[in-house]
């Protein structure tokens, strides 16, 4: 990058590419994955929000989740 604005910089195709391809990857990695770390960590939560209001109900947190020993 030029601290002028008023440069025009030559640039071939394949650098275009790769500089696309790096805004991708930066896209990619600041929101999407973000986004999908976000949502596990909120289903994880409700599994542990479930299970603590089990155990406040006298139930075995297993029972919620059908993992409950059935002899």
């Amino acid at each position: 990058m030029e601290a002028d604005i008023n440069i025009i910089v030559e640039v071939d195709p394949k650098e275009a590419e790769e500089l696309i391809g790096l805004i991708e990857l930066l896209f990619e990695e600041w929101y999407v994955a973000r986004a999908a770390r976000e949502q596990r960590f909120a289903r994880l939560k409700g599994i542990a929000d479930e299970k603590a209001a089990l155990k406040a109900a006298g139930k075995s947190p297993n029972e919620g989740l059908g993992l409950a020993d059935k002899r």
